[in-house]
């Protein structure tokens, strides 16, 4: 799994920056950023929510990073 790519591919696929990505999921920019710069990880909580607010299931936002 490659966190930083699926954040990546789903942030173009939605035409949405990191910046709006943080906000909308209440995250601060600079962990999303780390985490798409592969820097950090995260907690399965933390990937629901990105993976929500993409409308994906958790699966379908992983498998964006391979």
């Amino acid at each position: 799994m490659n966190l930083g790519i699926s954040i990546k591919v789903a942030c173009s696929k939605h035409g949405m920056e990191r910046k709006e990505l943080a906000e909308r999921v209440g995250i601060s920019k600079t962990n999303i950023s780390m985490m798409a710069n592969g820097r950090i990880g995260c907690k399965l909580a933390t990937l629901e929510l990105l993976a929500k607010e993409f409308d994906l299931k958790v699966s379908e936002f992983i498998a964006l990073g391979e």
